[in-house]
């Protein structure tokens, strides 16, 4: 338990820094550009997450969960990914918004350095060295914030600095990560096999497009919202509702932790055990987590986005403590996705998340287009819900299913 409790304190103190770097990052644009740059920049993020997200196929945990994984393999996968990720940017950027081509691009690339990194992570992730993890995440983020914002501060100019963020993070990637990684763990790489690349993608297809539909179901408001309204009130609406980004950030470092675990539970058919962690330990640090959130957006929500953001979004504090609301609900459905991860219900993924893609759909249009920007929010809210008990069910089944 007390190296769990390590690994968790590392992972957990990395995420929330690259949570605030990336927050951070959304401070400085609304503070030293306009609301519709910022708008414009959180579009970005809108259109390339799903993206990022189908062709990640979750390789980091299924590498971690093989018995005898060859590298190599991996490596090909990610590249074949990478480039089918880049194309789709390419095409949706041009044949949707060419006037944000540039910008879509440079954060599109910046999300597919980090599925590399995401892969090399995985080796120490194998050896439990969560500590190796968390300062090179440290590091980085660190570095490439500092670097984009005197590139913003002394140029004024979105794009050059994405361009600037895009360089760091790929000297950082090629220099430090990899072939650090490379040089302590060794990792096997033996001749690539089509065949083995061909079954990685048969097997992460599923997880990448149920990953792709929840990135969906959280970024429809927003498609919906720069329709319906403009870029600025996006931008207002990205800005406040990044706690949900953190809160996710949190979760997926908390949950990391616990796969090999709950994955070595299920392969024992220990319902007890396995239960016992997703049910009790999880899910009662998820209800404590999300309490915390809720009472200080309730008493501090004004003063933070009026001392952050600026007087002009403190009248939007209803939005941030619905987002609240939903970032307590999504931390309760992570450990669930975890569960159904550990005991590789991949099918069922796709299921849960095409019906809260459609659920969000319908809800947004409703929403949106009578309400704004708050009902944006409740859109956000009631689809949290929704995954959340879909996942408890089916988690429920699964584990019946497979383990009695």
């Amino acid at each position: 338990m007390n190296v769990i409790l390590k690994n968790i304190s590392w992972i957990f103190g990395a995420h929330l820094l690259v949570a605030l770097t990336k927050w951070l990052i959304l401070v400085f644009i609304a503070r030293l550009l306009m609301p519709e740059d910022l708008g414009v920049y959180s579009l970005a993020f809108a259109i390339t997450a799903p993206i990022a997200l189908f062709v990640n196929f979750k390789l980091r945990d299924l590498i971690v969960t093989e018995e005898s994984p060859i590298f190599s393999d991996y490596a090909l996968t990610r590249n074949i990914t990478s480039l089918l990720a880049l194309i789709f940017m390419i095409i949706i950027s041009f044949c949707f918004y060419p006037k944000y081509l540039l910008v879509i691009l440079l954060v599109g690339i910046n999300k597919i350095l980090d599925l590399h990194s995401e892969l090399y992570y995985s080796m120490p992730h194998i050896n439990n060295h969560f500590d190796f993890i968390g300062k090179l995440m440290i590091l980085k983020h660190v570095i490439i914030l500092m670097f984009f914002f005197l590139s913003l501060l002394y140029t004024k100019n979105l794009i050059f600095s994405l361009f600037i963020q895009v360089i760091i993070q790929y000297i950082f990637f090629i220099f430090v990560e990899k072939k650090n990684i490379l040089i302590k763990y060794k990792p096997i790489m033996e001749k690539k096999k089509i065949k083995k690349v061909k079954e990685l993608l048969k097997i992460g297809l599923p997880l990448g497009v149920s990953m792709m539909l929840i990135s969906l179901t959280a970024n429809i408001p927003k498609y919906m919202l720069e329709f319906f309204e403009s870029a600025e009130v996006l931008g207002y609406f990205s800005a406040i509702t990044y706690v949900l980004v953190i809160g996710n950030l949190v979760m997926k470092s908390i949950s990391q932790n616990f796969l090999p675990k709950l994955s070595n539970e299920y392969l024992k058919k220990d319902v007890v055990s396995f239960n016992k962690y997703i049910f009790k330990y999880l899910t009662t640090a998820s209800i404590l987590l999300g309490i915390l959130f809720i009472t200080g957006t309730y008493l501090f929500g004004e003063f933070f986005l009026t001392i952050v953001y600026g007087s002009n979004f403190a009248g939007y504090v209803e939005i941030l403590i619905v987002a609240s609301y939903a970032m307590a609900i999504n931390f309760i459905g992570w450990n669930f996705d975890t569960g159904l991860m550990s005991i590789r219900s991949i099918k069922i993924q796709p299921i849960i998340s095409i019906t809260t893609v459609i659920l969000s759909t319908i809800f947004g249009f409703i929403l949106i287009y009578n309400y704004g920007i708050k009902g944006a929010a409740y859109t956000m809210l009631i689809t949290n819900i929704f995954q959340t008990v879909l996942r408890y069910v089916f988690l429920k089944i699964e584990i019946k299913k497979k383990m009695n």
